[in-house]
Parts: structure tokens; C-alpha cells; sequence
């Protein structure tokens, strides 16, 4: 990153992971923001684990809480890397306590990824905006990952306000085409996630009071096709926010 979206991005994360006790607890479960790119990111990756793959090892770039790295099984090794420090600290915790082998550790230099392994499954959901250069974070992945294993992508799209914290914006082709520049072949591609604009256009008219606030935790407890049916069946009119693709190297 350039050293100023760096700064931006390392204090805004900084301090968004910056907790402790009932308040992490709160935000990993009942955060509508967590728990949407969460259940995207599983739906595609679990279909894959059930398909039978092999995985011996995992890497996700922005880690967060790990919700997506603790979905595989004890015996996986898992490598998180994030900007944020604390947010590293919260999951290596979280790992110990699971019992979990895992390296997780603070690296804002994207553009270079310190692993020379190659990993089974690679995971980037919502950083791909945050990075100056994208295509040589792909390629990046495309060094690391092992020949039969799978990179998934999750990104933002149609976005309507604007976020000091991203340089791009994506759509769905440009996206899947950056994927093939950097050596991948996309396999399956999803959109997803219309409460995400019902939630920004609720706070842009009415403030983000306590209303707001019930709404995307009960959002979030919701099982994934559940909401989604949901947001189908109330939001038809509003455009999807989320866009996860899964690519395997050529």
C-alpha cells in the first residue's frame, strides 16, 4: 500500500479490533458486516472442502477474526496475516484456545507475502479494494497457491457512497479479469448481500440510531439462505453489495 491508504487503513483497523471480552465476542457474532462476508465465503469454500479436495493448509490475507480460517478442521494448518495488530493478537488468542495449529501474524506490506509454502486454500475477502496494486497481490497468490488448490476472492460492489479506505471500485467482470491476468482460472462466482445497501440508505435518511443496530444484528443471526431469500423477496429493487469468485491456477 501507499504509505498513506496504509495509514488509513492500519488506524481505521486498528481500532475497529481494538477489544476486549463481551465486546469481541459481540462484534464476531452479531456483526451483520462480519457474519455477511463470512457466510459468502463459506458457502463457496464449503462446497469445495465437500467436493472432497485435499487441504493441509490455509492462508487468508486480512484474517480479521479468522471466522472463515476456524471453519476447517483442527488438523488444517492456518496462516492469517492482517494490517491490524490487534486483530491478529484477537485470533492467535482464539486459535490457542481452540487448540488450533496456527502462524497468524501483522503484514502490511501486500504487495510481498513472507511464505514461500504452497497452501491448499488461499482466502482474500474485502482487501483487494484497500490495495494500490491488486494484480501483483494476485500474482502473489498465484505463486503461493499449490497446483490443485483454490484462491477465493470476495470484494465489493456497487458501491454508492464513497470509503476513504478504498482506491477501486469493482464490478464483476473486471474483477474475473484481473483474476486470469494473474494466472487464474475463475470456477464459480457469486453475487450476494442486498441488506448491506438497505442498511447504508436506512443511515444515510434516518442516523445510525438503535433501530438501525437491532436490525443488522438480527440480520446477522440469520442462516445464509435465509437472508439472502429475504433480501430477494424485500429488497428485489437494490443492488447486490458482495462478490466472491473462486479460481483455481491455470
Amino acid at each position: 500500500m501507499s504509505t498513506s491508504s496504509t495509514t488509513i487503513n492500519r488506524d481505521f483497523y486498528q481500532g475497529s479490533y481494538n477489544l476486549a471480552g463481551k465486546k469481541a465476542v459481540w462484534r464476531k457474532h452479531l456483526s451483520f458486516d462480519q457474519q455477511s462476508k463470512f457466510r459468502l465465503n463459506w458457502k463457496l469454500l464449503g462446497e469445495w472442502v465437500r467436493e472432497g479436495n485435499s487441504i493441509y493448509r490455509v492462508l487468508e490475507v486480512g484474517c480479521g477474526f479468522g471466522l472463515t480460517l476456524c471453519k476447517f478442521p483442527k488438523d488444517v494448518l492456518l496462516v492469517g496475516t492482517d494490517i491490524s495488530y490487534n486483530a491478529a493478537k484477537l485470533l492467535h488468542q482464539a486459535c490457542v484456545n481452540q487448540g488450533r495449529r496456527a502462524v497468524i501474524c501483522v503484514n502490511d506490506s501486500v504487495g510481498h507475502l513472507p511464505f514461500d509454502t504452497g497452501f491448499d486454500v488461499i482466502i482474500c475477502s474485502h482487501v483487494l479494494e484497500h490495495v494500490p496494486d491488486d494484480v501483483s497481490l494476485l500474482c502473489e497468490f498465484r505463486r503461493l497457491i499449490a497446483p490443485t488448490g483454490v484462491v477465493l476472492l470476495n470484494v465489493p460492489i456497487n458501491e454508492e457512497m464513497p470509503d476513504a479506505k478504498h482506491v477501486r471500485r469493482y464490478e464483476e467482470k473486471t474483477l474475473c479479469q484481473k483474476v486470469s491476468e494473474a494466472g487464474f482460472r475463475t470456477v464459480k462466482q457469486v453475487t450476494a448481500d442486498r441488506w448491506s445497501a438497505f442498511f447504508l440508505q436506512w443511515r444515510a435518511k434516518r442516523g445510525d440510531g438503535i433501530d438501525l443496530k437491532a436490525m443488522r444484528a438480527s440480520c446477522a443471526l440469520l442462516p445464509y439462505h435465509v437472508s439472502e431469500r429475504l433480501g430477494t423477496m424485500l429488497l428485489g429493487q437494490l443492488p447486490f453489495q458482495q462478490l466472491a469468485v473462486l479460481a483455481v491456477p491455470e
